[in-house]
């Protein structure tokens, strides 16, 4: 790859309610955190945007 970026939109808790249903996605926290200690490691650009 010539220029990688990790890009992260858009990750929170806000559908964690009972109403919503069995989440289809549970180790998505997980998983973003190992991305991002793996992405620092390599001191490689990392992009949060959030939605308000």
């Amino acid at each position: 790859m010539k220029n990688p970026a990790l890009i992260i939109i858009d990750v929170q808790k806000g559908f964690d309610d009972p109403y919503w249903g069995r989440r289809n996605n549970p180790e998505a926290e997980s998983n973003i955190t190992l991305l991002l200690s793996k992405w620092r490691e390599k001191e490689l650009p990392i992009v949060h945007i959030q939605h308000c």
